[in-house]
């Protein structure tokens, strides 16, 4: 068994320094590479054969989405490694909030064919924790990229204190995927990927203590949380901590987030994606509420912000459905006329509204407000 601070790839304090930079921007072109090529190979079976099965649909799928994903965390990695990031402290229940990830992210679990536990399955004790609260989301995200994409088998969790330090402490544990064909075994290449890498950096920039331990296949993430609010709130002062979710100009509020637009013109999913490109999101178009359902069959999305002239039966059903299963999920109606919006409450239906002329100015503040409410 081996702690990850012995051989220095899982400690936080470190960061990503130096000659490291060399090695990670290696890796990105090839994390990239790799899926692409595979996913480039099938576009030319397609173009040969005229037709492709549905087992080469969803390889396709994957390895794009692998692409994408590795794109992603570069470019979160970057934007943590500059140091620019205006870091908030408030109150936050740890337990809850590692519960309400673990429901977000079942289906796509699931559909990897990982057993996911069950709410009440999870020993989670109740503890809070000072942390900013788009980095703590953030944080938690980013972890379920990496289990996802290293865990076979049963997925376990527990939330707990240390005896000393009281510490707040969130373990995940797994067995690790099957061992590479050149025999190499992926619970020791799990802790070389750029998703680990970004993981450190986030622990980095929020002050834990991050650790992993394996022997075989099995494999145990530990987050320790040196602000656990029961025992640390002295020498915090009034400005270390803030009454709001909403983080500083200079930090990255929910980056990483899932958005999927609905529209059934391309020309709306278009100015919808132009309104918030800039916001370091994950996003996904479709263009009918179907599609929407069957997307959400395999992962549940944030936040869905859809074309109001797709409003009716089968959309109310689909947020019956998904509000059913996380309560917080956020909708946000693009209303075809007007530049103005209504933040969601009991008189919209819980539903957000933005006027289409109001997209570029109006939807990327929606938006962070309506995400910023799960939290």
């Amino acid at each position: 068994m081996s702690g990850g601070k012995d051989d220095g790839t899982a400690s936080s304090g470190s960061g990503v320094i130096g000659n490291q930079w060399l090695a990670l921007v290696g890796k990105v072109g090839a994390d990239i590479a790799g899926p692409l090529t595979d996913a480039l190979e099938q576009v030319h079976t397609l173009a040969a054969g005229g037709r492709i099965d549905e087992a080469k649909v969803r390889k396709l799928r994957s390895d794009i989405e692998q692409a994408r994903q590795v794109g992603m965390a570069a470019q979160q990695l970057t934007r943590f490694a500059s140091r620019r990031i205006r870091v908030s402290h408030e109150r936050l229940q740890l337990d809850e909030m590692v519960i309400d990830v673990v429901l977000h992210r079942s289906r796509e679990a699931e559909a990897k064919g990982l057993v996911m536990p069950a709410a009440d399955q999870i020993e989670a004790k109740a503890v809070e924790v000072l942390a900013d609260a788009s980095l703590l989301f953030c944080l938690l995200n980013t972890m379920f990229d990496w289990v996802l994409r290293h865990a076979c088998g049963q997925l376990r969790f527990s939330v707990d204190i240390k005896t000393w330090p009281a510490n707040a402490r969130l373990r995940c544990g797994f067995e690790a995927a099957i061992p590479d064909a050149a025999g190499g075994n992926r619970a020791v290449a799990a802790f070389d990927s750029l998703t680990w890498r970004l993981l450190e950096q986030i622990a980095n920039t929020m002050d834990l203590v991050l650790q992993h331990t394996s022997e075989g296949s099995m494999v145990e993430l530990i987050l320790e949380f040196p602000r656990t609010a029961n025992h640390s709130l002295e020498g915090v002062s009034s400005i270390d901590l803030s009454d709001s979710s909403m983080a500083g100009p200079n930090s990255m509020p929910l980056v990483g987030s899932h958005i999927l637009i609905l529209a059934s013109r391309r020309t709306v999913r278009m100015q919808i994606r132009n309104a918030i490109h800039h916001m370091g999101l994950l996003i996904d178009l479709v263009s009918s509420v179907e599609e929407a359902a069957d997307f959400c069959q395999e992962a549940l999305p944030h936040a869905i912000v859809f074309e109001g002239i797709l409003e009716g039966e089968r959309m109310a059903q689909l947020r019956s459905e998904l509000w059913a299963e996380v309560p917080n999920m956020a909708f946000i109606e693009i209303t075809e006329e007007g530049d103005a919006f209504e933040m969601s409450d009991s008189r919209t239906g819980n539903v957000a509204c933005v006027g289409r002329e109001a997209l570029e100015t109006s939807l990327p503040s929606v938006l962070l407000f309506e995400l910023s409410r799960g939290l």
